[in-house]
């Protein structure tokens, strides 16, 4: 299904999803992918538009044992989204990467941020000026100076948020992302 040229089910087929839909209003549905994302569509008279993509992941839903993820992740994908530690800048692959698509949690899977929010900060790391509604947490560092930010669904170390830096985005907010700790899925695939 293509909706305003945003490519949504066409990989993952739907018999592997469960469905519910609930009417929020007489024109208007709410398709739940349980447990890690919502579609959200609107019918008007000419059809229907205003599709909003939003992450649905409860705390702790992708929740595992350190040994569990060791299993899963490679050791520098441990190290960073369970340890919490910091890739160096310009070394990620998707620093660099202006291609439309999402980025998902390299963790879980979760859907993060979409392409249309990076920006290129020239800090070295991905940036983008806001994620998905309700798929990032942010936590105070325990030195209070930096506010972290994790996964939603399974608590994955993603980087750090800063805010008024002044750049020209919608948000004044630059999500600094290890390029580690995503995984990015080109639209058109």
């Amino acid at each position: 299904m293509t909706m305003r040229g945003v490519n949504i089910l066409r990989t993952t087929p739907l018999s592997s999803f469960n469905f519910n839909t609930k009417p929020i209003s007489s024109n208007h549905l709410t398709f739940l992918f349980n447990p890690q994302f919502t579609i959200s569509i609107r019918h008007t008279k000419r059809g229907f538009c205003s599709t909003r993509i939003v992450a649905m992941a409860s705390p702790g839903s992708a929740q595992k044992s350190d040994e569990e993820w060791r299993a899963v992740l490679s050791p520098e994908q441990f190290r960073i989204l369970r340890q919490k530690g910091t890739e160096y800048p310009g070394t990620g692959e998707y620093d660099k990467l202006f291609q439309e698509g999402v980025y998902s949690c390299a963790g879980c899977g979760t859907p993060l941020y979409k392409s249309t929010t990076k920006f290129n900060s020239g800090c070295g790391w991905p940036a983008f000026f806001e994620g998905l509604p309700g798929a990032i947490n942010r936590h105070p560092d325990p030195d209070g100076r930096r506010i972290e930010i994790t996964c939603a669904a399974c608590g994955g170390h993603l980087g750090h948020v800063f805010k008024g830096e002044g750049f020209p985005t919608p948000t004044d907010e630059r999500h600094c992302v290890n390029s580690i700790s995503l995984k990015f899925k080109p639209a058109d695939s």
